[in-house]
């Protein structure tokens, strides 16, 4: 396979890679590969990935409010209990 080979910029600049399908183009001096335009669609499947997503975050949230406010009841009990004073028996 023979390497691939950039022209020269004052006959041609730009070229597509016959390989990779690459676009590279001579700016400023210098060969570089055009990004590919994301033209922003997505799948449906990643759609659904993202809604799945988007549940499990609001199901985190919430556990995380039942555990701030379990933390908060146990808190007041303890503050409670610290004022009292225990009976051992033996």
């Amino acid at each position: 396979m023979t390497p691939f080979q950039l022209p020269d910029p004052n006959a041609q600049t730009t070229i597509v890679h016959p390989i990779t399908g690459e676009i590279w183009e001579y700016i400023s001096g210098v060969w570089e590969v055009v990004p590919p335009d994301d033209d922003h669609t997505h799948t449906e499947s990643e759609i659904t990935d993202l809604h799945n997503i988007e549940g499990q975050i609001t199901a985190l949230n919430t556990l995380v409010a039942n555990m701030q406010q379990t933390i908060m009841d146990l808190n007041s009990k303890v503050q409670t209990l610290e004022g009292t004073q225990f009976i051992t028996l033996e």
